[in-house]
């Protein structure tokens, strides 16, 4: 956080006459907006709309004083500049410089026979699970309507293409300096950039259509959405949000996977500087956030304190009038006893009741106390 700046109404109102809220609120680390509400909250005035466009017309202008300082308002103005936004432009570039690259030689899709480990290891998955199949049909065992389990199918030219693909993308990660840390096989997998890990997917582009499905173009129709067709093209896409919109790469009849891989392993690999000026940016805002909390709560204290100081005042005024009316009545008493007669009262004489009564009030008069009473209210616990 950047260090405070301190200043006085009289210097800040000298400056917002001297020239425009844009130009000195740079000078104090916030916005312009931000400078003219703290102008306003210490009830310091600013320039009237059309000010500077005279001034620089040579017209006459009138600078408004400024007014005494408010009661229970501070002569001296802390200011908390904002922390400035991390720039992460150039590592965005040089991050997606190196991903070009690493990538620059790639023309084509891996062979089938030279898969990423990750991929390579959906195939065998794949080969397994059909081995197993096989083997409980020849078991004769059913399921638990009593059928038999179908055959798993193999791969089908999409599922290959897919495949192929997929481990085309992880490589080229790889070789720009990301990390796969999950691969499923129904097309979602992890990245790790830096030190954020992003959710993306390498899956079927699927259309609506009025016909019946054909189940048959990969072996796994059950990872997609029922009802819906293959377009016959991949979709590739971040599902982690980053700042800047949806990132996604769609295949078409001109532009395949290999023609769409270096934007996408620059904008992937971009996307770590890129989380690191959101996350930075998240950290200033709960700054700002706690910065203005602290200020509420410091407000509210310093009125939940003056008032109490105002009623405590007007508790003492009120002791006081009443002090002023028992004097009043011990007075008429004293008057009245050298005319009256009267035996002792409770063991004590009428002039010895005076004179008790005349130190209560003297106890309870907040005069004669120190003037510091008189305005600082006893503790609330």
């Amino acid at each position: 956080m950047m260090p405070r700046i301190r200043t006085t109404r009289m210097e800040l109102h000298q400056k917002v006459w001297e020239k425009p809220l844009k130009e000195i609120s740079v000078e104090f680390g916030m916005t312009g907006t931000g400078l003219a509400k703290l102008c306003d909250r210490h009830e310091i005035p600013r320039p009237p709309q059309g000010h500077w466009t005279r001034l620089s017309l040579g017209g006459l202008v009138e600078i408004t004083p400024l007014p005494p300082l408010p009661e229970g308002k501070s002569d001296v103005i802390v200011i908390t500049p904002l922390t400035p936004k991390p720039s992460h432009s150039d590592a965005v570039v040089d991050a997606q410089e190196e991903a070009l690259n690493a990538v620059a030689k790639i023309t084509e899709l891996d062979s089938f026979r030279s898969l990423h480990p990750s991929v390579r290891a959906w195939v065998k998955q794949h080969r397994d699970d059909q081995a197993q199949r096989w083997q409980e049909r020849r078991e004769r065992r059913r399921e638990v309507l009593g059928h038999f389990w179908d055959p798993i199918p193999d791969l089908t030219e999409r599922d290959r293409y897919r495949f192929q693909a997929t481990s085309t993308v992880f490589n080229a990660l790889e070789k720009a300096g990301a990390e796969v840390v999950g691969a499923k096989i129904i097309g979602k997998f992890d990245i790790k950039v830096g030190n954020h890990t992003l959710e993306c997917a390498i899956k079927e582009k699927m259309r609506q259509g009025l016909s019946d499905v054909d189940k048959s173009w990969s072996a796994y129709p059950h990872h997609h959405q029922h009802g819906l067709h293959p377009s016959g093209f991949l979709r590739i896409a971040v599902n982690t949000y980053v700042s800047g919109g949806k990132l996604e790469w769609i295949e078409r009849q001109n532009k395949s996977v290999v023609d769409l891989l270096p934007k996408i392993i620059a904008t992937i690999m971009g996307c770590g500087p890129r989380l690191d000026e959101q996350q930075a940016e998240r950290e200033a805002q709960q700054l700002r956030y706690e910065e203005e909390r602290r200020k509420q709560f410091e407000e509210q204290q310093r009125r939940e304190l003056e008032a109490r100081r105002w009623k405590h005042f007007r508790e003492q005024a009120v002791l006081w009038q009443e002090c002023q009316r028992l004097r009043a009545l011990v007075d008429a008493i004293e008057h009245r006893t050298p005319t009256e007669q009267a035996d002792d009262i409770d063991g004590m004489t009428a002039a010895e009741w005076i004179a008790w009564t005349r130190e209560k009030i003297e106890d309870l008069d907040p005069m004669n106390r120190d003037l510091e009473g008189l305005w600082k209210p006893p503790s609330r616990w």
